[in-house]
């Protein structure tokens, strides 16, 4: 059983301003205002869905409204068209989203080491009705309450069940009362799956707030994951939000990344190295850092499946490696490469158009 050690009660981790949009045609999810701490040692990334509430194809336009993100960080912007290595000034189109679907935002933002807070807003309009627009922003700041981190990223063992524990622990001097929701559920559907916390086990805990038992001041609760991946390779997501239900402003996405495969890459291991991918997804090149001095200067690429599809040459100084992916289908993918002492690490990444 994995645990993961999450701090509820004391500063904002992440916040919602407020769940809805004045914008007509589109809403935002989980919120057009994310408040986030970004952890040291690998790409963070921070999404907000954006949510079609029109009866026909909605035309997202964007631009930038204020950059104040440290500037020693290294970051880029990502939308459902394109990703950025830097955060354009001007108007951009993004893809048309269909009636019911979603468009997004993915700030993807690496520390390298440093301290420090700062925001980035932009503004989005209906392309069809200048008139209707929001503000979406990304508050980021480097302070974490996780240990070791706030994201469970896990192969799977088949045919047996895999529990992954979340302790929550009350810093506050009076009960803590949280609620949660699924927030995204991209599991495959074969898998056997629920999730439970210290007061209930849900076999399908679609998207209703949940409620746990109050956790007494210094005391902990809990949320796990349970999937039995059946012997069906795939993968998938899910984030859960997690929240004080008398201050909501104390809050943050639990985010559990899985993947089960019937093939030679299960045997592979995610060690907690110094090894980032950017940006994530991708459209035509990613940038891989790997600070391991003396490691084998090869990575490997495999699909879904565990079919090698790449083999590059890398510096792992901790320089920037650009890679060209555009060669390769959309998807998720996987790299591998091999420490100094051995380990087997990989990291995923999905290609878009």
């Amino acid at each position: 059983m994995k645990k993961i050690y999450l701090s509820l009660g004391i500063a904002s981790v992440l916040a919602l301003s407020n769940n809805y949009s004045s914008a007509q045609s589109f809403s935002f999810s989980p919120s057009k205002t994310l408040y986030a701490t970004a952890e040291y040692g690998y790409n963070n990334v921070f999404d907000i869905d954006i949510k079609n509430e029109k009866n026909d194809t909605l035309m997202l336009s964007w631009r930038l409204l204020s950059n104040q993100l440290n500037t020693k960080w290294d970051y880029s912007i990502c939308d459902n068209q394109n990703c950025f290595f830097f955060i354009p000034t001007g108007t951009t189109i993004m893809k048309p989203t269909l009636k019911g679907g979603k468009a997004f935002f993915k700030l993807n933002l690496n520390l390298q080491d440093i301290d420090g807070s700062g925001s980035v807003s932009f503004i989005v309009k209906d392309k069809d009705n200048p008139t209707d627009f929001d503000t979406v922003t990304f508050v980021v700041n480097s302070k974490s309450y996780f240990v070791p981190t706030k994201k469970t990223e896990e192969m799977l063992t088949n045919n047996q069940n895999n529990e992954f524990r979340v302790d929550i622990f009350n810093k506050k001097s009076s009960p803590l009362k949280l609620n949660w929701f699924v927030v995204e559920n991209t599991l495959d559907t074969k898998w056997e799956q629920s999730i439970c916390d210290n007061d209930t086990c849900y076999a399908d805990a679609g998207k209703s707030i949940k409620t746990m038992n109050p956790i007494v001041a210094g005391d902990s609760g809990f949320i796990t994951l349970n999937i039995n991946p059946k012997d069906s390779a795939g993968g998938g997501m899910v984030k859960i939000y997690v929240y004080d239900e008398d201050e909501n402003k104390y809050a943050d996405t639990l985010i559990f990344d899985m993947n089960a495969f019937n093939t030679s890459i299960s045997e592979f291991t995610i060690h907690n190295s110094q090894f980032t991918i950017y940006p994530n997804p991708a459209k035509d090149f990613i940038t891989i850092s790997i600070k391991d001095n003396g490691a084998k200067n090869v990575l490997e690429v495999y699909n879904i499946i565990g079919v090698k599809m790449m083999e590059l040459p890398v510096i792992t100084d901790g320089s920037m490696n650009k890679i060209n992916v555009n060669i390769l289908e959309n998807g998720i993918y996987f790299i591998k490469y091999q420490d100094k002492n051995s380990n087997i690490s990989t990291r995923k990444f999905c290609k878009i158009e």
